[in-house]
């Protein structure tokens, strides 16, 4: 096996948390290798190293303030989150419900009345076009300019809704 593989490694082998077939890879590979050998040595002498050094006991009630501190610092955090999924409507869901039906209702009846002047305003500028006396060709650069910017393409749904509306009026 490579080096970039088992260097890796070789702390746990010090540490003695390698699974047997893991560790009888890394032994496999330390036989052969005098680079990994010499590391395995160095974190050995770190790890006794380590072993010597005394740790200063903590002051009374460390932990417990710690952890006060991080609960603290978690309902922090908690409180600044959005109660709801998508937080930029969050300030909207908040209204009392009839304002907020009065807006859905609103938003509704400004979108069919753009749908519904969007078509009337498309249809009069074709009239406005075919009726101006311009040359054929500049006419039909006109009307196909006007056509390419249909607010109401056929098969969308305002066009389908329109001609709904044109069939409840016959």
């Amino acid at each position: 096996m490579r080096c970039e593989k088992i260097s890796p490694l070789l702390n746990a082998y010090v540490d003695g948390e390698l699974q047997d077939n893991r560790k009888q890879v890394v032994e496999r590979h330390l036989k052969t290798c005098d680079m990994c050998s010499n590391q395995l040595e160095s974190f050995r002498l770190l790890d006794g190293l380590l072993d010597a050094v005394t740790v200063p006991p903590t002051p009374h009630g460390f932990s417990t303030r710690v952890m006060a501190e991080a609960r603290k610092r978690l309902s922090d955090i908690a409180e600044d989150k959005p109660k709801w999924g998508w937080w930029p409507i969050q300030w909207q869901i908040e209204f009392p419900r009839p304002i907020l039906i009065a807006r859905l209702v609103a938003i509704l009846i400004f979108c069919l009345l753009g749908t519904y002047f969007g078509a009337s305003l498309s249809s009069s500028i074709n009239s406005i076009i075919s009726s101006s006396p311009i040359s054929t060709r500049a006419m039909q650069t006109q009307t196909l300019y006007a056509e390419s910017f249909d607010l109401l393409p056929p098969g969308s749904p305002g066009a389908r809704y329109l001609a709904f509306l044109e069939e409840g009026r016959k």
